[in-house]
């Protein structure tokens, strides 16, 4: 049995609980004070690692006892995870680490039975936790409940792994699966136009038949896609000769989660074309220069894919004003680098969109003709869009009965497109949970009440006397 571990309880002079992060009837994973993490074992657990092989010195020296059981105390900044039980990873580094430690145990144990995996950071340490009664996680089970933050969902499901995690592309879910020394099972209608990279051909399409585009709830959106980037795709021949070679870039602001970015990825899916996306994850570092090497090669990749789509994302972050920045040369030299690039990829065939939020910080040499020829906002979806991302998000998810998408698009009116995919994931993560092979009404209206309430910007109040 665990201890009651709570706020303030000393575990000696020098180290208070702060926080219980995670607790099983084995183990108890607890936040302490000066930022570090501790782990306590029952004494079951910590005697039965003895035959895993877990260093001795490890086991002897780093933990401490306490009632019926084993605590550890790690470095300040280093974690301690749980496969099954959290807390679950927050960095791509960290999803891999728990990898690589796996595979190795894996290599030794394949047929061990357990109920979870904790993986100690700080001595890059895998403890099993055996199962009770045979009841065990297969190895596709704890990479699976590694993935999705503790779901019971076996990781040869490829497909539905990636619908419950949204933070990792399915590329590196892939890289992590088989980094963890497992198979990967992918569902061949699977497509991600984010990044195609790897095809050995392009297809060729014939454009001059390619049908409208159809965006529904964005009328304007969808008329200037046809009319200023599918129609000059449609009759390229003819707008060469009059002596226009590319498709305009493109400019879209509104407010977060709006659909910029969902807009353009549709229009991506409807030409078959590969989309590729700068944002200030892919791109951003700490050094100097790296930053600018790393626009660079985004560049290329998509003028060596063209025709392809490029999303400049939160433009905001990394082409705003020079003058904002004074002297920085870093900055100056990182907007110089999309100012060089930016004529090469529409040369190229590249068909560019930037989005930003705060369109008032970008640079005015970024902003003028030439580069972003238009520029369009975008409001808050429709209850139309809305409805139609709704259907087309549960699509390849099983679904019980007739669901009520009116009702549900409703209730998300005036919520950033974000929350939409929020919601078919979360509805798909409660299914799984109540052991329901479908998605139900239930689950999604679920699903959109634990979004919470709107926050609504403050009202602008005037200052002075009447």
């Amino acid at each position: 049995m665990i201890p009651n571990f709570y706020r303030g309880l000393k575990l000696s002079d020098k180290i208070t609980v702060v926080d219980v992060k995670s607790k099983s009837s084995d183990f108890a994973i607890l936040k302490l004070d000066r930022k570090r993490t501790g782990l306590f074992l029952d004494n079951n657990v910590y005697n039965s690692l003895s035959k895993y092989k877990v260093s001795e010195e490890f086991l002897q020296v780093c933990f401490t006892e306490y009632k019926n059981g084993f605590y550890c105390v790690g470095k300040p900044d280093y974690n301690i995870f749980s496969a099954k039980n959290g807390p679950f990873a927050e960095t791509r580094e960290e999803v891999f680490n728990f990898c690589s430690a796996y595979k190795k145990f894996l290599d030794k144990y394949k047929n061990a039975s357990v109920s979870d995996i904790v993986y100690v950071e700080e001595y890059d340490i895998l403890l099993p936790i055996e199962s009770q009664g045979g009841n065990g996680l297969s190895p596709n089970g704890v990479m699976g409940a590694w993935l999705t933050e503790g779901l019971p969902v076996d990781a040869a499901d490829f497909d539905k792994i990636c619908l419950l995690n949204q933070w990792l592309s399915p590329e590196s879910i892939e890289e992590a699966i088989v980094s963890a020394g497992l198979n990967v099972q992918k569902n061949k209608k699977q497509a991600n136009t984010k990044v195609k990279e790897d095809e050995p051909e392009k297809q060729k399409i014939d454009y001059r038949s390619i049908g409208k585009f159809e965006l529904p709830g964005r009328e304007q959106l969808s008329q200037y896609f046809n009319d200023q980037i599918i129609d000059f795709i449609r009759n390229m021949d003819k707008y060469e000769k009059m002596g226009i070679h590319s498709v305009p870039a493109t400019l879209l602001y509104g407010k977060p989660g709006c659909g910029k970015t969902y807009a353009v990825e549709k229009l991506a899916e409807f030409l078959g074309l590969p989309c590729f996306e700068i944002n200030s994850n892919s791109v951003a570092s700490p050094y100097v220069h790296d930053t600018s090497k790393k626009i660079s090669e985004m560049f290329a990749k998509a003028i060596e894919a063209a025709p392809s789509v490029l999303i400049i994302d939160e433009m905001e972050a990394y082409l705003s004003t020079r003058e904002t920045f004074g002297s920085g040369t870093h900055h100056i030299e990182e907007v110089d680098e999309f100012l060089r690039n930016i004529p090469k990829a529409l040369d190229a065939k590249v068909i560019l969109f930037g989005m930003t939020n705060m369109i008032d910080l970008i640079d005015p040499a970024i902003l003028r003709k030439g580069r972003f020829d238009s520029v369009m906002e975008v409001g808050m979806p429709s209850k139309q869009e809305v409805i139609s991302v709704l259907k087309n998000g549960i699509e390849n998810i099983p679904v019980e009965g007739d669901i009520d998408f009116d009702q549900i698009a409703e209730k998300l009116l005036e919520r950033p497109m974000s929350d939409v995919g929020y919601v078919i994931r979360q509805a798909a993560r409660l299914a799984v949970k109540g052991n329901s092979d479908k998605v139900k009404q239930k689950h999604l209206l679920e699903a959109v009440n634990s979004l919470g309430k709107i926050e609504k910007e403050p009202e602008h109040r005037r200052i002075g006397f009447k």
